[in-house]
């Protein structure tokens, strides 16, 4: 509507298609990047089983979670994958609750791409995560989180069993939208001038416009090796993701 208005203006819609000549649509491929986060997912678990939570079933959150899906069967041909929508991306009390559900019915990794919905999930693994290094000495109950590199969103501080103090992080990894790739490719063009108003842009991992964080503390060397093969895989084209 805005852009009708302002029909001698320029702008950009994130994650869907709108056929206007001063729009440019910015589309990703969220599944590459959930097919990754499955991956490393799968590696990481302990107990055989992983899950996913989404917001709301919009095409987005569908991406994620249907790579997720193919990532971890990718990894681990028996994982168990408990899936579930939470209807919401602001009600973080159901993402904590639906959060508690899937890890005591044996989940050790959830992937979850819900908004504010998702931080409900975050702090549950916190909790969690306390009574971890209280009792075990690590952490047990992870989260990948999505768009962006929430790693620091996942920060805890407590005391070992041994007394003492840690600082640790229950983002194992996250699926991330580089945003910000795609809008400074439109920002060049219009610059040069060369906007392209009423088509969608398509950001593949090819063009580093999906992935994982470049650093990934909680993953370990041997599965982050794997994943850079399973990166180069999916950019030569050796591997694929559905939809495609």
């Amino acid at each position: 509507k805005i852009a009708e208005q302002y029909k001698d203006k320029k702008f950009m819609y994130v994650d869907t298609f709108v056929d206007a000549p001063n729009i440019a649509s910015l589309i990703f491929k969220e599944q590459e990047a959930g097919y990754l986060a499955g991956y490393a997912a799968a590696l990481q678990s302990k107990t055989g089983k992983v899950g996913f939570i989404g917001g709301t079933k919009i095409p987005p959150v569908e991406r994620f979670g249907i790579g997720f899906v193919q990532g971890a069967k990718a990894a681990k041909s028996d994982i168990k994958i408990m899936y579930n929508y939470s209807g919401t991306f602001s009600d973080t009390n159901k993402g904590k609750t639906l959060a508690a559900t899937m890890y005591d019915s044996g989940a050790d990794v959830i992937f979850v791409a819900a908004g504010n919905t998702g931080n409900g999930v975050i702090s549950e693994a916190k909790e969690r995560g306390n009574l971890d290094m209280s009792k075990d000495g690590e952490i047990k109950h992870w989260v990948v989180g999505v768009d962006k590199d929430q790693y620091e969103e996942g920060i805890f501080k407590g005391k070992d069993k041994n007394g003492k103090e840690y600082q640790k992080s229950v983002i194992l990894t996250s699926a991330v939208k580089r945003i910000d790739v795609a809008v400074t490719q439109v920002l060049d063009a219009i610059k040069a001038g060369k906007f392209e108003g009423g088509t969608a842009k398509v950001f593949t991992i090819k063009e580093d416009g999906v992935g994982l964080p470049a650093e990934n503390p909680n993953l370990s060397s041997d599965i982050n090796n794997k994943i850079k093969e399973v990166v180069e895989s999916l950019k030569s084209g050796k591997a694929t993701v559905a939809p495609e």
